[in-house]
This record gives C-alpha cells, sequence and structure tokens, in this order.
C-alpha cells in the first residue's frame, strides 16, 4: 500500500521506485530504529526528569539546555545559545542537508515544578508508565525530537536543507523571552511541528485558540455600614456588574470563553469596600474575534455602574491564535497517511489551550501540535508518559519531517 496520493510527486524516478514508497520505506526503518533505541531513551528519559528544571530555576533549566546541546553537537547539529539573564536560556541545534525543505521542531525543558520536587517525587518506571516532574511536558517531547534527528543521521537522510530543533526555557510561563526566538527561527520554515503530548492517545492538533488575560481594578470609597454607608462607593458592587457584563460578551465563534478566575475585594464586614479586583481569562478563535472583545471590555470598563468609582482595565493576547490554513490541512492528511503506515489512527482536534505553535503560525508556518509522545495529567502528581507511545509518535514526527522535504526537493524536478 502506498504510503500516500497527495503529495505532488513526479510520477517516475531514474531507479524506477515510486517516491512515495521510498518515504514509507524510511519510515519503516526509522521506526525499527527507534524500537532498538527505547532503553537509551528511557535512561535519556530518567536523566531529565531526575533534575529539577521549574521555569523560575534558571540554574536547573540552563543545566538540561547544556546536556542538550553536547547531544546535539554529537549528532554535527550546528548550535546556538539565545541567552537570557531571568529565564532558562533557549538552544537550536541544526541538521544541514543538501536538499530542500526547511523544518522546525519545538519543544522546552522547563517544568512547572519548584527546585527540590525531585527529591520528594522521584522518576519511576511501572510497566509502560514512566512517572514524575515534566515526564511528558515536555522531557519526552524534547527527547523525541533529538531522536527524530539522531533516526535521520541514521539512515543517511540529507534531503533537506535544514531542520532545527528549538528547545525553550519559559514555556510554561508563556515564552516571555523566547518567544520572539521562536517566531524568528519559524519565519519562512515549510513546517512546525510542536512537540507538546496530545490530551488523547493518537491525536494531533492542528489548531488552538487565542488566550487573553485582563486584569480588572476598580477603586472606591470606604465608609462605616452602620453609621454613614451614603457616603462610601461600593467597589465589589462596580465590580460585579462589570463582571457580569464581561461574562456575557460573545464572538463570532463557539469558541469564544470567559471565564473569572480570581476576585478580591473589601477589608472587613462593616466598611464599604473601597478596592475590589479580578483576573479574567478569555479565550478566542481569532485575532479579529479578540480586537472584538478587547473593545467591548473596554467600553464595559468605561462604564459607570455605581456613581464614585473608578475602574482600571489592563491585559489584552497573552497567546495569539493558532491558525488552521490549508497547508496545515495538508499536514494533517500527511500525518494520517504516516498513521497507517506504521498502524495507528491519527485523528485531528482543536484544542482551547495554547502553546508555543501559536508563534510559529503567528508567522505564516504551516503548524501541527500535540504530536510528542502520549501522556497525561500534566501539571499534577499524577503525571505520567504512556512508553508504548514513545516509538510510534517520535516515528510519525520523524515521517512527517521526510515527507515534507521529500515535497519540497522532488518539487525541483
Amino acid at each position: 500500500m502506498l504510503l500516500y496520493n497527495s503529495i505532488r510527486y513526479p510520477k517516475s524516478r531514474s531507479d524506477g521506485l515510486a517516491p512515495e514508497r521510498i518515504v514509507a520505506d524510511m519510515i519503516h526503518r526509522i521506526q525499527q530504529i527507534l524500537a532498538d533505541w527505547l532503553p537509551e531513551f528511557q535512561a535519556h528519559l530518567a536523566w531529565l526528569v531526575a533534575h529539577d528544571r521549574g521555569s523560575e530555576y534558571k540554574a536547573g533549566v540552563d543545566a538540561a539546555s547544556e546536556w542538550m546541546l553536547a547531544k546535539l553537537r554529537g549528532l554535527g547539529c550546528d548550535t546556538i545559545v539565545y541567552p537570557s539573564d531571568v529565564y532558562g536560556s533557549a538552544i537550536a541545534g541544526t541538521l544541514k542537508g543538501r536538499g530542500r525543505g526547511r523544518v522546525l521542531l519545538v519543544s522546552h525543558l522547563d517544568t512547572v515544578w519548584p527546585e527540590g520536587t525531585v527529591l520528594e517525587w522521584p522518576f519511576r518506571i511501572e510497566g509502560t508508565r514512566a512517572e514524575g516532574p515534566g515526564v511528558v511536558d515536555n522531557a519526552s517531547g524534547s527527547l523525541a525530537g533529538y531522536y527524530v534527528l539522531k533516526a535521520l543521521r541514521q539512515i543517511d537522510y540529507d534531503d533537506f536543507e535544514e531542520i532545527t530543533l528549538l528547545c525553550n526555557g519559559d514555556e510554561e510561563l508563556g515564552s516571555p523571552f523566547s518567544k520572539e526566538v521562536i517566531q524568528c527561527l519559524a519565519q519562512g520554515r515549510d513546517a512546525a511541528f510542536i512537540l507538546e503530548s496530545p490530551s488523547n492517545p493518537n491525536e494531533i492538533i492542528s489548531q488552538r485558540a487565542g488566550l487573553m488575560y485582563y486584569d480588572l481594578r476598580v477603586a472606591g470609597k470606604n465608609a462605616h455600614v452602620g453609621v454613614e454607608p451614603e457616603k462610601g462607593h461600593n467597589a465589589i458592587m462596580e465590580l460585579c456588574y462589570k463582571l457580569c457584563e464581561c461574562n456575557g460578551v460573545s464572538g463570532s465563534s463557539d469558541v469564544l470563553t470567559v471565564n473569572v478566575s480570581t476576585i478580591a475585594g473589601g477589608r472587613r464586614p462593616n466598611i464599604v469596600p473601597d478596592q475590589a479586583q479580578a483576573q479574567i481569562d478569555v479565550r478566542v478563535e481569532t485575532l479579529a474575534e479578540a480586537d472584538l472583545v478587547d473593545a467591548r471590555f473596554h467600553e464595559i470598563a468605561d462604564h459607570i455602574y455605581v456613581p464614585g468609582t473608578s475602574t482600571t482595565l489592563n491585559g489584552g493576547v497573552a497567546h495569539p491564535p493558532m491558525a488552521r490554513g490549508p497547508k496545515s490541512a495538508w499536514l494533517v492528511e500527511l500525518s494520517q497517511a504516516i498513521g497507517r503506515e506504521i498502524g495507528i489512527h491519527i485523528k485531528d482536534t482543536f484544542c482551547g489551550g495554547t502553546s508555543d505553535g501559536c508563534y510559529t503560525a503567528l508567522v505564516g508556518t504551516p503548524t501541527l501540535c500535540g504530536l510528542a509522545p502520549f501522556g497525561a495529567q500534566y501539571h499534577t502528581r499524577q503525571e505520567y508518559l504512556d512508553l508504548s507511545s514513545v516509538v510510534p509518535r517520535t516515528t510519525l514526527v520523524a515521517g512527517l519531517v521526510v515527507a515534507c522535504t521529500q515535497e519540497k526537493s522532488q518539487g525541483k524536478s
């Protein structure tokens, strides 16, 4: 069975073999190599998970980056460090080939877990389940990227211009430092593959919602509730009116959600509250929808419901949406065809959460996310990686790299 029939290859080659069959053969070779390397993958996973790499523990993240840099240099990659004085540095390793096609792989080495966590919660394997801080978010994804490059080296595949693996150190904070690095490296690439774990086995993610954060603060005037309440201006009541209005904002899609995530105000029961504040999380489908939400929120903030109060609204888009374009649709079809070739049924999904794929898509690069080995319950003490997913999911990513670069290189003739 041929790998797929949608790729735009010439019908024949000088060696008489169909190009899609050659791609399929390479994918099966990679799959077997990765299966042989699984014990080594697990050993590397154990090393990463056994080291604290919390986003705010720069020394730990940088140590993991140096470890990964050494691995990438061992493959013959050109490497570069993007240093930060505050966050874990971003690193990139690039394989240079002799063909065409430029692909970016993106992962992150930081976790949500603070320094000292690994002593309380050590790495362990039970059956096909690996557990530990950041084991799936994103140690396994970072290693999958490394093993894609290693497998391509092993089969002597170089029919591409360059393949870059970027590992950043601040993703769990929203990539405040590395987002510019990501966008710079994504510019002009044929595809970007984001090595985050999917929410369910055999899923991939071709579209993500955009994230908006708002901080809404109201100032009023306090007064004694029993003696002279009329002299007070109730900040909490003003905030409540505004939050109800914000919650009722609707957009052009079913994706839009408004969630009041924190609220605080007042000083004690017998005083009219002179201050109140709330934080609001908004998910949107498009940047145009984000503009509509922002305009409406500012209208609500400017309107006064309780005389004597004043309001300050800060915030906006924190993560742009990861849009699903025509080329992304082709990548989905390609991943499903590769999945059939290696025996897994790939399902394309939308995700309301964000990732660094939002930044690669923002510059117009066709992007797929949720490609890493499967795991679940990340950001909790029950986080785990399904080790049985390592080989097929890593093979899927390698297959996408090969197929995309072959399509570009074959297009020369």
